[in-house]
């Protein structure tokens, strides 16, 4: 029997990207099965580049919740305050598009080690008196300031400690083998002016690579989850 495949799966094996697939076709080449021989055909109808690695339509991007917990409570009562504030979530959230396909699609949960919590008191350090925030927090302020949409959930048998914050991340921010990291050309030059250009180049590239992998946001998360262990 002939093998058949998406013609995504097809272009990802040839290292093809389509430039000027349709909104109306995303479907069809997500979903739909040809064979070999159809796909090289098929391909002739589109702008292409070669040794490129496709790009999904977002709709199609897998999703999955993030979350984090302190390390100082039970493997029992971390799951429990993830499922807490992904409750949270949904009361916040129930309606993006986003959060519906998550449900629908995926369900993929991650649960990582978050550190400490601690709202802010003072504390004896170094021989002075300084205010002392938990990791926790300090991960939320973060969140937050990049525009992540989180929720979050503060226990109130643990002193309403904030217990967990839960996010969605979509798949730009973990396939590191899609979307492998920037990587600067290296400088070949000598002289200043050649420094200069260089620079330019990589500018613009990186640029380009943070486009490619969704923007500043998941800049951020793929910067702000990298060595987070999971629990």
């Amino acid at each position: 029997m002939e093998t058949e495949h998406t013609l995504y799966e097809w272009c990802l094996l040839n290292n093809i990207r389509i430039l000027d697939l349709e909104e109306n076709e995303h479907d069809e080449y997500m979903l739909d099965k040809i064979s070999l021989e159809s796909f090289k055909r098929v391909i002739e109808e589109y702008e292409v580049v070669y040794n490129c690695i496709p790009t999904k339509p977002e709709k199609y991007l897998e999703l999955r919740m993030y979350g984090l917990v302190p390390y100082n409570i039970s493997p029992i009562q971390q799951g429990i305050q993830f499922d807490h504030a992904k409750d949270t979530y949904k009361l916040k959230y129930g309606e993006d598009e986003e959060f519906k396909v998550f449900l629908q699609e995926w369900l993929t949960t991650i649960i990582l080690n978050g550190g400490t919590s601690n709202e802010g008191h003072i504390v004896r350090h170094g021989f002075k008196d300084e205010m002392y925030y938990g990791s926790m927090q300090q991960h939320l302020l973060d969140l937050e300031a990049n525009g992540i949409k989180v929720a979050t959930f503060y226990e109130p048998d643990l002193n309403s400690m904030l217990t967990a914050i839960v996010f969605l991340v979509d798949e730009r921010v973990f396939n590191k083998k899609l979307y492998p990291d920037y990587l600067p050309l290296p400088f070949e030059g000598e002289s200043p002016e050649e420094m200069v250009k260089w620079a330019e180049v990589n500018s613009k590239r990186r640029i380009e690579w943070v486009n490619n992998i969704g923007g500043p946001k998941n800049e951020f998360l793929r910067d702000f989850l990298l060595g987070k262990k999971r629990v």
